[in-house]
């Protein structure tokens, strides 16, 4: 009937209009198209990590071939198989286009702000709105977008290490600092100048500003409350979302704790019985010992 989920998924049924020449005679012409997309995402992996590269402290030589390999672990994953070769899991590649794409003009953004400070800021804000809208229009899981961004912010591109002391090379123009890591017997006041790809910070007093201040509000802030909310909501009326099932809120998270697990498992250890879609079998955990497995997981 054309509906999916409450936001109609838009962009991902406008996807199929693609290959609406070949139904019904040649269903294979969409899994083409979603091979496609899952290497456009391959693609993304790989871009966004040669541009994370300079904020990963412990990555010294071989960026080019680090980011590769993450992009071709990604491409040859077994347990993406499903996104490719089931017509409809187009709507989940699809949605993680758009939040790849969004965390990579983040990132652009981001390093260049200690040249364009607010034209920085205005880009970061252009990719995070343009990004997540649109990753949500294919999937409702693409509004968890700006959380995502707000992760990658705090824990790499402005993540401090506290097992060391830091030092940093100040440009010319005294609006950018690149930290690095030495001995912890060194002295603070040093200054050291060398080449380097991409500033890592921003210094302190820009990333104050008020503009930013702004950005991180409408941005991260906001959807994370209004997440929050809905998160509450659901909660309080869970007994409603889950009549007619065997399974209530609590035994359902109780029991995706079991699940992470597995996937984790999956990317290490892949089982061709496992990699199918229907697991409707799956036990439930009623509580934390129940499955025992179920402790373990928590913990």
């Amino acid at each position: 009937d054309g509906q999916a989920g409450p936001f109609g998924r838009p962009l991902a049924l406008a996807s199929f209009l693609i290959n609406v020449g070949s139904w019904p005679d040649a269903p294979q012409d969409f899994l083409y198209t979603n091979s496609l997309v899952h290497l456009l995402n391959g693609l993304l992996i790989t871009l966004l990590s040669l541009r994370l590269v300079p904020y990963i402290p412990w990555i010294k030589h071989g960026e080019e071939w680090f980011a590769l390999a993450v992009g071709c672990l990604w491409i040859s994953s077994p347990l993406l198989m499903s996104t490719s070769l089931m017509i409809v899991q187009r709507m989940t590649s699809l949605s993680a286009t758009f939040a790849l794409a969004t965390f990579l003009a983040y990132v652009i953004a981001w390093s260049n702000r200690p040249r364009f400070p607010r034209l920085a800021t205005l880009l970061m804000a252009a990719s995070v709105a343009i990004g997540t809208t649109l990753s949500a229009l294919t999937k409702e899981t693409g509004a968890l977008v700006p959380l995502y961004v707000w992760v990658l912010h705090v824990f790499l591109l402005e993540s401090k290490d506290l097992n060391c002391k830091r030092i940093g090379r100040e440009s010319e123009s005294e609006s950018e600092c690149v930290p690095r890591e030495i001995p912890c017997s060194e002295p603070l006041n040093v200054k050291v100048a060398y080449p380097q790809r991409l500033p890592l910070r921003v210094p302190l007093g820009q990333q104050r500003d008020g503009l930013f201040s702004v950005f991180k509000l409408v941005f991260f802030f906001l959807p994370a409350i209004l997440l929050a909310g809905y998160a509450i909501d659901f909660c309080i009326n869970s007994a409603t979302q889950f009549s007619g099932r065997k399974f209530g809120l609590l035994d359902r998270v109780l029991t995706e704790l079991r699940i992470l697990f597995e996937y984790l498992r999956l990317i290490i250890l892949p089982d061709r019985p496992s990699l199918g879609p229907f697991h409707d079998d799956y036990e439930i955990s009623r509580s934390l010992i129940d499955p025992a497995t179920t402790l373990a997981a928590a913990i």
